[in-house]
């Protein structure tokens, strides 16, 4: 029996980036039906079974309904210094910027665009204690979990659960869920992961581009 709250996501939907579906299909995902396959699949297993899925869009010609997801061109170079380059990697590790937002035609677009914010604010944004994104959303059996908010449908709502990256479509009922509050969720959490020199490169990665994008 399916468990509330944890609907499976539409594979055909092309929401999903490619980075995403590797990191869910061998590692599972927390709180939910789907294990993990890093013990029963080789390597070249897992990325064939993300080939295939990512597939599925193709085949059917749906579009994503709630994510943007787009991977960037096949042999697609990078032109910047090496400490771009360096935060190019970091952004789209599997767990990395790029499962949260979209930038440069890559990522999931879950939060907001950080091409929209001036370069002077990308370092106090990442180290941020409080985001307005982000709400607590608290379920009628005692689940609570930071998420962000996606689209409605009739008597459901999606959103993105933040327990763990990367972040988690769940789609619920509107009458699941009890409450929905300022949230507690820092992107410093995140930011913690990484030493100082790589959130400068990240940062570095996102100024350069956007600079060359208005050369």
């Amino acid at each position: 029996m399916e468990r509330s709250g944890l609907r499976p996501g539409d594979l055909g939907s092309g929401a999903f980036d490619k980075n995403y579906l590797y990191s869910a299909i061998r590692e599972g995902i927390p709180k939910s039906a789907m294990p993990a396959w890093k013990d029963r699949l080789k390597e070249d297993e897992l990325w064939a079974t993300v080939a295939y899925i990512q597939s599925l869009a193709t085949a059917s010609g749906d579009t994503a309904p709630m994510v943007t997801t787009v991977t960037a061109p096949v042999g697609d170079t990078f032109a910047g210094p090496s400490a771009a380059a360096r935060g190019k990697d970091l952004f789209f590790g599997s767990t990395g910027c790029g499962s949260c937002h979209a930038f440069g035609g890559r990522g999931a677009a879950v939060a907001p665009d950080v091409s929209k914010l001036p370069k002077e604010q990308f370092m106090a944004a990442i180290h941020s204690t409080r985001s307005q994104h982000v709400r607590t959303i608290k379920l009628k059996d005692g689940e609570s979990f930071p998420g962000i908010l996606g689209g409605e449908d009739g008597g459901f709502v999606q959103v993105f659960d933040l327990t763990a990256a990367p972040p988690v479509r769940r789609t619920l009922e509107k009458t699941e869920i009890e409450s929905l509050t300022p949230g507690e969720w820092k992107h410093q959490s995140v930011a913690a992961r990484y030493t100082h020199e790589q959130l400068a490169d990240v940062v570095e990665y996102i100024s350069w581009t956007i600079a060359a994008r208005e050369r």
